[in-house]
């Protein structure tokens, strides 16, 4: 109705006041510890998305459905609303602990979901869960995969629901609580919904409620991080200023056979180079997003190193990251999934993909043809656009193809990569001396690098 168009209207602008004040301070939350800090920017994030979801409603814009979705991984945004309510619940008269489960096949799922609106509809059914729970009691939140599909449990050890009221559970304006309305539960039904997928609930035989929901997976998106595979004589890197992420990186290296360093802060990185503890061109580095008075992504700039770097953040899904980082072609793993991260090592690459390049400069190929052959790479090179076109049939789908930006005749590199994405080829990069700011943004480009042969890993 109108007239509740212009309320959803009057609480989205008082919401945005008190956000615009959160908002100035957060560039001086670099004192807090991490996951402090981390708390406040996803709680400013989501304030900032119910405002945008109400001014949504008061400009009458359609509902939305299926086909608004995008691939998302489900069991980061799942750890972010349960970090918020874990924080909320450590005020609370009675003591809740909060169990999160999770196979590694779940963890690098992608579903196809509003984040936003999905993120609502968990974090109101933790908090159903939270109240129903009894003192000292547990609720149990379970991520696993069953062939196409991927199963979310939420189970509390309460009360149960009350007999007769699973049929009109979910319903507008039902509620099995004394004073409630049942818009939570309903809002999360809609999500689902929304998500082309079905929710369950039920008492359980042991006790207490359980909510399942059952959503379809979706193929993950082209710059989906679940394994990577680096040399074994390359050292893995690690840059966070916690030293708990840096010890779980220090486990995880040790278990793949790879030397390893961790960086405490970002300051640290230019003394590792100059001292020779760092050969950068024998290292792959994991660098932290947030790095307190710097951030990961400005310090993988200035050090030039989008071909051999991942950032790691537990602010994945914040819009203007995932921007800045295509545009450099640096992927990112949410924090959540570094323990499920499949680190692998590999004496030589000469069985991986082949490499391909196409620059006009005869330097340059003969350069990379010769550390090719060093490293058992296989490599391919070409010094025009017809010539890589027309030998195209011999390129594997899976090759990992470098295009010069500026070729010959003033054929454009860039016009050459869009080509090669159009036509099915996943391993696509600009090799250039330009910044990755100054080129257009090419959906599916795998990254911007420099005319260095490219040091070998692979991420799936």
């Amino acid at each position: 109705s109108r007239k509740m168009a212009e309320q959803a209207k009057l609480v989205a602008h008082d919401i945005r006041s008190p956000l615009a004040a959160l908002k100035t301070i957060e560039a001086d939350l670099a004192a807090l510890p991490e996951d402090q800090r981390k708390l406040i920017r996803n709680a400013i994030f989501r304030i900032s998305d119910i405002a945008n979801g109400l001014l949504n409603l008061s400009n009458q814009q359609r509902t939305a459905s299926v086909s608004d979705a995008e691939p998302v991984l489900l069991w980061p945004v799942v750890d972010s609303v349960v970090s918020e309510l874990r924080a909320s619940t450590a005020r609370l008269n009675k003591q809740i602990h909060i169990e999160m489960k999770c196979d590694s096949e779940a963890a690098f799922t992608y579903v196809k979901l509003i984040s936003s609106t999905f993120k609502r509809a968990i974090s109101n059914l933790l908090n159903n869960a939270v109240e129903a729970s009894p003192h000292f009691g547990t609720v149990t939140v379970t991520l696993r995969r069953d062939r196409n599909r991927v199963l979310l449990e939420i189970a509390d050890e309460g009360a149960g629901f009350p007999e007769g009221s699973l049929d009109q559970i979910g319903i507008e304006g039902f509620s099995t609580k004394q004073n409630g309305n049942g818009l939570g539960v309903f809002q999360a039904k809609q999500a689902v919904k929304q998500s082309d997928g079905i929710i369950h609930f039920r008492t359980r035989s042991i006790g207490g409620a359980e909510v399942s929901i059952i959503l379809p997976i979706s193929s993950p998106p082209i710059d989906a991080v679940s394994e990577v595979v680096i040399r074994k004589d390359h050292t893995v890197v690690a840059i966070d200023d916690d030293d708990s992420l840096l010890q779980a990186w220090a486990n995880k290296t040790k278990q793949s056979g790879h030397s390893f360093l961790g960086l405490n802060g970002s300051h640290h990185l230019g003394e590792a180079i100059l001292n020779g503890r760092i050969d950068p061109g024998n290292a792959f580095f994991f660098v932290d997003f947030d790095l307190g008075t710097e951030t990961g992504l400005n310090l993988i700039d200035a050090y030039g190193l989008q071909s051999q770097s991942i950032l790691v953040t537990s602010f994945f899904d914040d819009p203007g990251i995932r921007t800045r980082a295509k545009v450099m072609g640096v992927k990112i793993l949410p924090k959540s999934l570094l323990t499920y991260l499949n680190l692998k090592a590999v004496d030589t690459f000469s069985a991986a993909k082949p490499i391909v390049l196409l620059d006009d400069d005869a330097i340059v190929r003969g350069g990379w043809k010769i550390e090719a052959e060093r490293l058992g790479v296989p490599f391919m090179s070409f010094s025009k656009e017809s010539d890589l076109f027309n030998d195209l049939e011999g390129v594997s789908k899976d090759s990992y193809i470098y295009v010069d930006v500026s070729l010959n005749d003033d054929k454009s590199g860039v016009n050459v990569a869009k080509k090669l994405l159009q036509l099915g080829y996943d391993n696509v990069s600009l090799a250039t001396g330009y910044d990755a700011k100054d080129l257009p943004v090419l959906p599916g480009l795998r990254a911007v690098v420099g005319k260095e042969f490219p040091r070998h890993f692979q991420i799936k």
